[in-house]
């Protein structure tokens, strides 16, 4: 499982490591949010979300 990832504050820099693949890069979605989704060893897919610039 992932752990110690509650928010992608700085997405650009992320760095998932060789403890995760990448099955989606970084890109922008429709909503004006950013996306990537990553899965870990045992297979599971998590996506990980960078809220749109100034949202709370």
């Amino acid at each position: 499982m992932l752990r110690g990832i509650d928010h992608l504050y700085d997405a650009d820099s992320f760095e998932p490591g060789t403890v995760v693949e990448v099955t989606a890069p970084l890109e922008a979605t429709h909503w004006g949010t950013r996306w990537i989704r990553v899965r870990e060893p045992e297979g599971r897919i998590f996506a990980l979300e960078e809220a749109p610039e100034g949202a709370g």
